[in-house]
């Protein structure tokens, strides 16, 4: 239920199940890349800053919290691999 907050960095938190997460309390900016069930990228939030609320994506099964400008290559149908 924590997640990054409280970090001061990160090199990547992969959060499963979720399809939205906020940034309160959070002290840097982040990349959030919402996947399917078979690790599809189906939305992408860059660059979200403390504060905010991401939208609710209905198809996310897992979410994956990078730092801000990590994700600036990926799109949405890409598929990831872990």
């Amino acid at each position: 239920m924590k997640g990054l907050l409280g970090t001061t960095q990160t090199n990547g938190l992969l959060i499963k199940p979720c399809n939205q997460v906020h940034c309160f309390g959070m002290k840097y900016n982040l990349d959030v890349i919402f996947l399917t069930e078979n690790n599809i990228v189906c939305h992408v939030e860059r660059n979200m800053k403390p504060g905010n609320v991401s939208p609710f994506i209905r198809k996310a099964k897992c979410v994956l919290e990078l730092p801000a400008g990590s994700a600036k290559e990926i799109k949405k149908k890409d598929k990831l691999t872990f």
